[in-house]
């Protein structure tokens, strides 16, 4: 319902100066008219997972920008291949499954979006398919992991709190916390700031996909 209230909301804005002017009070706007009628905030609301025809599809429901969005990754081999779209719309990234954990792709696979590697200990998470700079999500015991840069720099760390997965970047401030069963060391990707947020939802699912 608040959609129907933003263009008179534009239009009171746009008397108001420049456009860069125009653009903070819109988005200032939006923000306030979404809080008054309840418009859902930015979150992940849920991964879920079901086996297919052809292997284990996912479900991601998200809210962005107060719009609900599906991003749906469906299984294309046993092995665990997944091509993954947005609200019905055109595949525009791909799971590629690999002996040492998966890839994500572009949709032709030509490009390496990011590159993941799994160990007992460690998830190793690189930009790139040389594995320069990778980032290293390391689980340090059953109630703590972090997140180290290219350089062992400290970039956050993740906590089980007996209840909750708590991801807290290194300020200390909690970026991300979710009911859990156990520590999942997965949404420390939720500190990779330079990961697109839809491609950081795909990360998290693939990696809970092979119990990370």
């Amino acid at each position: 319902m608040w959609k129907a209230l933003l263009v008179p909301l534009l239009i009171a804005v746009s008397a108001c100066g420049g456009r860069d002017d125009i653009e903070e009070r819109y988005k200032k706007a939006v923000a306030e008219q979404r809080a008054k009628s309840g418009g859902a905030p930015d979150q992940l609301v849920s991964i879920g997972m079901s086996m297919g025809q052809s292997g284990k599809d996912v479900a991601i429901v998200y809210y962005s920008g107060g719009d609900r969005h599906d991003l749906v990754g469906n299984a294309t081999t046993m092995a665990g291949d997944r091509s993954y779209q947005l609200d019905g719309g055109s595949v525009f990234i791909r799971s590629r499954d690999r002996d040492y954990g998966f890839r994500l792709v572009t949709p032709n696979l030509d490009v390496v979006q990011w590159k993941v590697r799994l160990y007992p200990d460690k998830i190793k998470i690189a930009n790139n398919d040389d594995d320069r700079d990778p980032l290293r999500i390391r689980t340090e015991s059953p109630q703590r992991a972090t997140l180290a840069g290219p350089k062992e720099e400290p970039l956050g760390e993740i906590d089980f709190d007996g209840k909750n997965t708590v991801v807290k970047d290194p300020a200390g401030t909690v970026r991300y916390s979710r009911q859990t069963g156990k520590l999942e060391p997965s949404y420390g990707v939720f500190l990779i700031d330079k990961m697109p947020i839809k491609e950081k939802y795909i990360a998290i699912a693939e990696l809970m996909a092979r119990n990370r």
